[in-house]
């Protein structure tokens, strides 16, 4: 894979960084293959008042990916012919309030204007297990992308080594959020929590928007939200977009521990504990 900053990529993210934010504006943040799309969906119906009809259009459209001003030239993207692909920033600067925006960019290459912390914006990052990323990310770029051809070991030596640009390494991506997370406009949620109590993230993501549900949309949403119904609805799985299945693959919590070798889940965990000590989070 091609992980250059080419002018052109460099023009695309001085965009980025340039970009005028809203305070209120609604960003999504988190690591590629922690649950973005999975918590698109989730955030979008809240802040929607619930629109099921509206959500039947494309998530990319309603809550387009900052990420795609690198891939213009990206045959997949062409498939579909979609503004929020080939001008995601004039696709997001036209767009009513409240505008659902979604990044895995490094802190670095995100708007200025949150970064520096004039504006602010609603702000929610989702976290996952470093493992499970792992494998999700491997499946996810021989299955889907197909633009990796290299044994599961030797993927996990490229991610260990933080190869994964633009989002950069791992711990700076999330412990950046992480040590925010008390701040009034941000909201750490983790996979894991979702995948444990989803009524319970839920809850805590309507709070945070203001959003008060009854117990009959809380129990629709939770629904419309479960793995099944997500694996088969056609707006959120990008099949058309890639022209296969398997976008949303099997959601499982501790899916490493099928992949992993002993000498693999050794190396891994030595890599947790390191960036982890001396800190209060627990992946």
């Amino acid at each position: 894979m091609d992980y250059q900053l080419t002018d052109e990529r460099r023009s695309a993210i001085e965009k980025i960084k340039s970009l005028e934010v809203r305070n209120d504006d609604i960003f999504l943040f988190g690591y590629p293959k922690s649950g973005t799309t999975w918590a698109q969906e989730m955030i979008w119906l809240i802040v929607n008042d619930l629109d099921y009809e509206g959500a039947k259009v494309f998530i990319d459209e309603r809550f387009p990916v900052l990420d795609s001003v690198l891939f213009r030239g990206n045959e997949l993207h062409h498939k579909l012919e979609l503004q929020c692909y080939s001008n995601v920033i004039g696709f997001v600067e036209s767009m009513k309030a409240p505008r659902c925006i979604k990044s895995h960019f490094a802190v670095k290459y995100l708007p200025e204007e949150i970064v520096n912390g004039n504006k602010k914006p609603k702000i929610i990052y989702i976290a996952r297990n470093p493992k499970d990323v792992c494998v999700s990310s491997y499946y996810y770029f021989t299955n889907i992308l197909k633009v990796i051809d290299c044994s599961f070991e030797e993927f996990v030596e490229k991610f260990l080594s933080n190869f994964y640009w633009p989002s950069g390494n791992y711990w700076d991506h999330l412990f950046y959020f992480w040590n925010r997370r008390f701040e009034e406009n941000i909201l750490f949620i983790k996979y894991e929590d979702m995948k444990k109590n989803l009524l319970g993230v839920v809850r805590e993501v309507s709070q945070f928007f203001d959003r008060i549900l009854t117990k009959e949309e809380e129990d629709k949403l939770v629904d419309w939200l479960s793995f099944n119904t997500m694996k088969n609805n056609a707006a959120v799985n990008h099949n058309s977009l890639y022209g296969r299945d398997g976008f949303i693959r099997s959601g499982q919590v501790g899916d490493h521990k099928k992949t992993m070798s002993t000498e693999t889940l050794s190396k891994f965990n030595d890599w947790i504990k390191k960036n982890t000590q001396n800190t209060d989070y627990q992946p």
